[in-house]
């Protein structure tokens, strides 16, 4: 039986502003278990980057209970770079990893997912003299360094160009199937989703809640959106989202 690595538990989120209470998530449950890939849809400004951040323990929950067993190791991926400027590429990486593993284990690590995101001979540059790609490739690379138990990531493809989006996709699934990790995926691509995700989590307008689940069963290394099975996942999945509008 797979471990839970992170649970919603009747979550309800609510941010007090000049307007009032502004209430993004509603009563919601969910569970991920080790090895898994969540993706979650839903319209803009639904409360999916909400989500993700009390995954992380970054907001705590009006309501409900977001739990995550003691020990487990939880990387994040922001939608922007994070990364520190100050810090060269590798020391940027192995920042992160200082929390968790110790020297040489980090860099042998550290060595790998900087050959595997082609910035070996980018590692002594800083975040100024990265394009806006390679500093996601740094985002993403910082993130699996530590061998996450838990990784969540926030659209972390957008705006990146298809040739790259398709090598860190690739390079996202070696790693998941190396490490086994739990993955939770915010996205707006639905195609992205059935190409990446074990289930897809279609979630209302705010505040969130969940309207459907899509369990999607063929292998991921297996996919291509030309095969019929996935193309039916992703017309459900395209009439599912144009109802949530």
């Amino acid at each position: 039986m797979r471990v839970v690595v992170l649970e919603y538990v009747g979550v309800t989120k609510e941010f007090a502003g000049d307007e009032g209470i502004l209430q993004v998530v509603d009563d919601l449950s969910l569970t991920i278990k080790r090895g898994e890939i969540v993706a979650l849809l839903g319209p803009s400004g639904c409360g999916k980057t909400t989500l993700l951040n009390m995954g992380a323990q970054l907001l705590k929950p009006t309501r409900g209970r977001v739990v995550c067993p003691k020990g487990t190791r939880v990387a994040y991926a922001f939608q922007e770079p994070r990364l520190l400027p100050w810090k060269t590429v590798e020391e940027n990486i192995r920042f992160v990893q200082d929390n968790f593993l110790p020297e040489p284990l980090g860099g042998e690590i550290r060595e790998r997912i900087l050959v595997q995101t082609q910035l070996s001979d980018f590692r002594n540059a800083y975040p100024d003299e990265l394009s806006g790609g390679m500093k996601q490739r740094v985002e993403i690379a910082r993130a699996l360094s530590i061998q996450p138990d838990l990784l969540l990531m926030d659209e972390p493809f957008k705006s990146l160009d298809p040739a790259l989006k398709l090598e860190l996709r690739s390079l996202l699934l070696a790693e998941h199937s190396r490490q086994q990790f739990a993955l939770l995926l915010v996205t707006h691509d639905p195609g992205e989703a059935v190409l990446l995700a074990d289930r897809v989590i279609l979630l209302s307008r705010r505040p969130a809640q969940i309207r459907t689940e899509i369990a999607l069963k063929a292998p991921q290394e297996l996919r291509t959106l030309a095969d019929p099975l996935l193309a039916g996942w992703l017309d459900e999945i395209h009439g599912l989202m144009v109802g949530a509008q």
